[in-house]
């Protein structure tokens, strides 16, 4: 299995180590990062194709990040393993410090 869940109070972690991430904001602020989960930064194996893409507005991003919006109310286009963006976007909900 490429991921697993770990089911911890409100959170959920996901070990992700190996998959690859697209990830692109529209609108001001916005940009285009394509990532392998799990590697460096100085990392210099080739990337290959996203396991899961996904799009959506750079203000709706910072809106999930603070724990502001249901990540299911979120017009996001979604390209790939829809079972992992929905973890990544779960993931992205807990960095709320509150």
């Amino acid at each position: 299995m490429r991921r697993s869940r770990l089911a911890a109070g409100v959170g959920v972690a996901v070990a992700v180590a190996g998959i690859g991430l697209g990830v692109v904001l529209t609108g001001p602020g916005g940009g285009t990062w394509q990532r392998d989960l799990g590697s460096t930064p100085d990392d210099s194996r080739s990337r290959g194709p996203a396991d899961v893409r996904i799009v959506l507005d750079a203000v709706d991003f910072c809106r999930l990040v603070a724990n502001r919006v249901d990540p299911a109310a979120l017009a996001t286009v979604v390209d790939g393993d829809h079972a992992l963006a929905q973890d990544l976007f779960v993931g992205a909900a807990s960095l709320a410090l509150d």
